[in-house]
């Protein structure tokens, strides 16, 4: 789930995280749900995010072991969520309610009332695969989000009706498992139709933009010249980064 964070161009990435995050935690006790998704939480945002003890230590001017310490404790945080998510799966599913959409309406919930410490969500690891991202026109990435968990929590019900590897057989009739998957493919090919639809019919030339943006991190005298002396080390690696900051004046 972390590998679109380091390049966008594996977004494919982060359906098959989701896939394997739910099937681990799939028909376990809360408690046992609730330990392997903070650890996948913790493993993921600690990869997407490897750069936050460096900039904790820059910004808080404290050493890079207490940037590290920092940035635990904003990752364990942010982690914690995905530990909540696995217990309220298996509390529910332990009460019977077993409908396929209870797992993206759990997640995009928790996605929008969390107490974020990174402003991220499931959604934005799409950016790399725009035709899925069309739906946030209508309801944000939150959108984008409960697609994705939807479609990892249909495959995570096909495989486990096999049973498929280490995940343990579920009483589910083929005809469930087909209504859910159509349901599901059809709103995820009527994204991607529509992105096509408009671009072919786009009457407007073909121009193709190279935007570049830096942050700054905090604001400080100095945060200008920082900014400039950036721009012209990452301007020349812009041939190798799909994000490089460019300031001109």
């Amino acid at each position: 789930m972390a590998l679109p964070w380091l390049d966008e161009r594996a977004f494919v990435a982060a359906w098959i995280g989701l896939v394997l995050a739910v099937a681990v935690c799939d028909q376990q006790p809360p408690h046992v749900a609730f330990r392997r998704s903070l650890l996948a939480g913790i493993v993921g945002l600690a990869t997407a995010f490897y750069w936050f003890p460096e900039v904790a230590s820059d910004n808080l001017h404290v050493s890079l072991l207490s940037g590290t310490s920092s940035a635990a404790l904003a990752i364990t945080w942010d982690a914690f969520r995905f530990g909540v998510f696995g217990y309220l799966v298996g509390w529910l599913r332990q009460r019977g309610v077993n409908s396929v959409l209870t797992l993206p309406a759990v997640w995009v919930a928790l996605e929008w009332g969390w107490p974020h410490i990174f402003p991220w969500r499931m959604g934005h690891s799409q950016v790399g695969f725009l035709p899925v991202c069309q739906i946030a026109e209508f309801t944000g990435v939150y959108g984008v989000s409960f697609l994705m968990v939807w479609a990892a929590a249909v495959a995570a019900e096909f495989c486990s009706a096999g049973p498929v590897l280490f995940m343990p057989p579920r009483e589910i009739s083929r005809s469930r498992i087909r209504r859910d998957a159509l349901l599901c493919d059809g709103c995820g090919r009527r994204q991607v139709r529509a992105s096509c639809e408009s671009r072919r019919w786009n009457p407007r030339p073909n121009v193709k933009l190279r935007i570049a943006m830096m942050q700054p991190g905090s604001l400080g005298d100095d945060h200008l010249q920082r900014l400039r002396n950036a721009s012209q080390s990452d301007h020349r690696a812009a041939g190798s980064c799909r994000l490089a900051g460019i300031l001109r004046r």
